[in-house]
């Protein structure tokens, strides 16, 4: 997986002439979903060493990492999506990924989401900007 992110990585790069500038947010959550163990990815992406192997590609990669997000769910929110799994978690963890990504965008890094569950709409705060 590495090696095929670091390729498209490498390629970019190169063809800048600028330092490119990545954000990585860890986003460790599988509420929206049945599968476990899937919210541990951002953790175990970090200690196989995926962010020491992006600063390596190249000298003009620059990695922030931003840590993962806390969220906290706020139990007056009424489901409006009757078919979507632990709605309370997935509406409290988008709100505070919004405001990440909104964070890494306004630092002008490229945001790296690192999750979790596929369920997560990190594109949804993108698409606002």
């Amino acid at each position: 997986m590495f090696n095929r992110v670091s390729v498209r990585l490498l390629r970019q790069v190169r063809n800048a002439s600028l330092k490119t500038e990545i954000g990585v947010i860890g986003v460790p959550f599988e509420n929206g979903q049945r599968k476990v163990g899937v919210g541990n990815a951002p953790k175990f992406l970090r200690d196989a060493g995926l962010i020491k192997s992006l600063q390596k590609i190249h000298d003009k990669i620059d990695v922030k990492d931003y840590g993962d997000i806390v969220y906290s769910i706020d139990h007056d929110i009424s489901n409006s999506v009757p078919n979507m799994l632990m709605y309370e978690h997935m509406v409290a963890c988008t709100k505070v990924l919004s405001k990440q990504v909104t964070r890494v965008l306004n630092d002008g890094r490229i945001c790296l989401t690192l999750g979790g569950d596929h369920s997560i709409g990190t594109f949804a705060r993108v698409s606002e900007l």
